[in-house]
């Protein structure tokens, strides 16, 4: 496999549902130009991570959020840095046990269990510098 260059790319925004709509074409923009394969696929998982973010911070005092995404050897990193605390305790787990057709109908947490359904790794993870991270690994094909 040849070497691929590493390389990040940014955005920041307000946790405002307004703000969508940078992050899509941010989105659409970057992926289709450094994994076309995987470009839908990856702007809705990151759709789905920011809106997370927005409806937990919407109505926070300091309400950026800091878009990250890093080309590595072996994929894609994408992260979403807000403010908040993050997620509950044990909140990986019962994503793990959770499946579609248990929660199609509910109102919330579909989200989740699509990127958790179409990335490699997902966590998240409280920083003192940074707040909540929440991360998604998606490996280039053949990795």
């Amino acid at each position: 496999m040849a070497e691929r260059t590493q390389e990040v790319w940014e955005l920041e925004i307000r946790a405002a549902a307004a703000e969508l709509v940078r992050v899509d074409d941010f989105a659409a923009r970057l992926f289709t130009l450094v994994y076309p394969e995987e470009a839908d696929l990856l702007a809705f998982v990151l759709r789905e991570a920011v809106l997370n973010a927005v409806e937990a911070n919407e109505e926070a005092a300091d309400n950026k959020l800091k878009i990250s995404v890093a080309s590595e050897q072996e994929g894609l990193v994408i992260l979403v840095l807000d403010p908040g605390k993050g997620f509950v305790a044990g909140w990986h787990d019962k994503l793990e046990k959770a499946s579609m057709e248990e929660n199609l109908f509910e109102e919330r947490g579909r989200g989740l269990l699509f990127i958790k359904d179409m990335v490699d790794e997902i966590w998240s993870e409280w920083e003192p510098e940074n707040g909540h991270v929440f991360g998604m690994r998606k490996k280039w094909r053949g990795v």
